[in-house]
């Protein structure tokens, strides 16, 4: 049996369509038996995404909340396919976890070759550690690229 033990890919109701506090999302985790939680929530190019700032001061939360370790990060737009990020390098190299992922609200959609161009550029940055949404079929690529 594979046991979950942490979920790094969440949002709290700092991005606006997620509706539970930090507090609230960790202390569910920890009933849950998790041992971390990672706070991802979306970057500035999503129009419920969190301010740039707002990426700044996650280094001021505590390491660890109801038992669990709590991991910093972003789920970072893609914004073109040269592999720009909504976010700065200063800003990722601060969090634990970066998910970068391609949004409709961020970037309109267009040929597999551009997606896939873009994953790759993406996949080359030091400072994303995970691709978010690698299924979505709006922005289909050639998975064989990999």
């Amino acid at each position: 049996m594979i046991r979950t033990v942490a979920d790094l890919h969440t949002h709290t109701s700092v991005s606006q369509h997620a509706y539970s506090s930090l507090d609230e999302m960790a202390r569910s985790a920890a009933e849950l038996g998790l041992a971390a939680i990672g706070i991802t929530d979306h970057g500035p190019g999503m129009m419920d995404g969190a301010i740039r700032h707002h990426f700044y001061c996650m280094r001021g939360l505590p390491k660890a909340v109801h038992g669990l370790r709590l991991v910093t990060g972003a789920e970072v737009n893609i914004k073109d396919f040269d592999g720009g990020l909504d976010l700065d390098r200063d800003v990722l190299r601060q969090l634990d976890f970066v998910v970068a992922s391609y949004h409709v609200e961020a970037i309109d959609p267009a040929a597999s070759e551009q997606h896939t161009r873009g994953w790759l550029n993406v996949i080359a940055n030091p400072d994303v550690d995970c691709l978010g949404h690698c299924g979505n079929p709006v922005f289909a690529c050639d998975y064989e690229a990999w």
